[in-house]
C-alpha cells in the first residue's frame, strides 16, 4: 500500500543506495516506485538527485574519488533506466533536452598545451552539437 511513510522510505532507499554505490538497492527502490504508482519525477528529484549531490561534496572533500564517484553514477543510472521511461508516459511529457558540457585542461608542456586549446573546444562544442539539447 501507498503511504507517505513509504514514499519517505524509497526516496532514502534511492539517495543511500547512490551515495553507496548499491545499483541492486536502487534498482529495488526504483522497481517499487513504479509498482506504487508513486511519481517517478518525484523519485528522481527527491531521491536519486539528492544522493549524487551528496556524492559531490564527498568527492569535494576528498573522501570519495573517481572510481567510488563512478559507481555512484552507475548506481543513479541503474535508478534512471527504470524510471525515466514511466516520467516520459506521464502527463505534460517532455519539457525539452538541455545539453550541458564542462572541461578542464591541464597541461605542463607548451606545444602540447597550444595543441589542447586548439582542438578541445571545437571537440566539446561539436560532441555537444550533436546531442540535440534544444540549448546548450
Amino acid at each position: 500500500m501507498f503511504t507517505a511513510e513509504k514514499e519517505q522510505e524509497l526516496l532514502l532507499k534511492l539517495k543511500v543506495g547512490v551515495i553507496e554505490y548499491d545499483e541492486d538497492s536502487v534498482r529495488d527502490a526504483a522497481n517499487e516506485v513504479v509498482e506504487l504508482g508513486m511519481d517517478a519525477g518525484k523519485a528522481v528529484f527527491e531521491g536519486l538527485v539528492p544522493g549524487m549531490e551528496e556524492v559531490g561534496r564527498l568527492y569535494r572533500d576528498q573522501e570519495y574519488f573517481i572510481p567510488e564517484t563512478l559507481m555512484c553514477a552507475y548506481a543513479l543510472s541503474a535508478g534512471l533506466d527504470i524510471l525515466k521511461p514511466q516520467m516520459e508516459n506521464r502527463e505534460g511529457g517532455d519539457r525539452g533536452v538541455v545539453t550541458i558540457g564542462n572541461m578542464t585542461i591541464n597541461v605542463a608542456g607548451l606545444e602540447a598545451r597550444d595543441l589542447a586549446f586548439m582542438l578541445l573546444p571545437k571537440c566539446l562544442t561539436q560532441a555537444l552539437m550533436n546531442q540535440a539539447g534544444e540549448s546548450i
